[in-house]
């Protein structure tokens, strides 16, 4: 059996807000559809009539995957033509913790001198002003700023993995983009989030609760698989250290040029032995 692990740096979150499987979790429209329709049609009519809740694929989608909850809350401040605004808890790396007191603000003033760092958000920009995604088409009503939002959850995998957006969800107020993760590539659960239904007068603010599902996951496998969301081990910390310590060299080597850590201009070196690194750790 395959196996996917996840954890959470701050302690508590993985107990408060886990991953849930896609099976165990219905969207509220589907459930009125179930309700409407078991109490509204006999079981003749059932046979004969076409409904939603009969489809196979929807539900064989739900039982191929889980959701992924962002273990914080989050509000997003979005306006043509102005930088886009945040306010979220600021994640201290040294305690391993939120601190609510110090968030950033909707003002574009930070709370008690800080700013939740690049680590944690990056507010990438308006697509035409990123050369590389300004000829991606986007739905009529989107905001055009995207939005790369740190979650906290590290997953380790024996599969790929594709992350998708919410499947039949209850709103569309945002949406996150697809692509797959190998995790000995990257074990960072992280979401590019573009933001839809923009009013008239171009000015919304949208809010994510803690808990609430920021992705859907679906392990590429044809073989049974499990998922493990657990607290943060000694084990795990030994990786997620090893991992920075990575990153950190080959920030150094570039000579601190590039302020990101970016894979596909590794050398194959280095990612060979990740790799090796990644299978020998995570077998044990």
């Amino acid at each position: 059996m395959k196996k996917i692990q996840m954890f959470h740096r701050v302690a508590g979150l993985a107990t408060l807000y886990p991953p849930v499987m896609g099976n165990k979790y219905t969207p509220k429209w589907l459930e009125t559809v179930r309700e409407e329709y078991n109490k509204k049609w006999t079981d003749e009519q059932k046979a004969n009539i076409t409904n939603v809740i009969k489809c196979p694929g929807i539900f064989e989608l739900f039982s191929k995957g889980f959701y992924v909850p962002l273990p914080y809350e989050v509000d997003f401040l979005l306006e043509d033509g102005k930088e886009t605004l945040h306010r979220m808890p600021i994640f201290d790396s040294a305690s391993n913790t939120f601190d609510e007191a110090h968030a950033s603000n909707l003002t574009g003033q930070p709370n008690g001198g800080q700013q939740a760092g690049s680590m944690q958000i990056r507010v990438l920009g308006a697509f035409d002003n990123l050369p590389d995604l300004k000829h991606m088409p986007t739905r009529g009503d989107t905001y055009s700023e995207l939005v790369n939002l740190k979650t906290g959850w590290t997953i380790v995998s024996d599969v790929p993995l594709l992350f998708a957006p919410l499947p039949y969800p209850d709103k569309y107020e945002w949406e996150t983009g697809m692509g797959i993760l190998d995790t000995r590539v990257n074990s960072e659960v992280n979401a590019q989030i573009m933001f839809c239904n923009k009013p008239e007068d171009g000015k919304k603010e949208y809010h994510i609760n803690a808990g609430e599902f920021l992705l859907f996951i679906v392990p590429l496998t044809h073989e049974e698989w499990s998922l493990e969301s657990r607290e943060l081990t000694e084990k795990d910390k030994m990786w997620l250290n090893l991992e920075q310590t990575i990153k950190r060299g080959w920030w150094n080597a570039r000579k601190r040029t590039q302020q990101f850590f970016s894979w596909s201009e590794c050398p194959f070196d280095l990612k060979k032995r990740k790799f090796k690194a990644f299978d020998k750790f995570w077998s044990k």
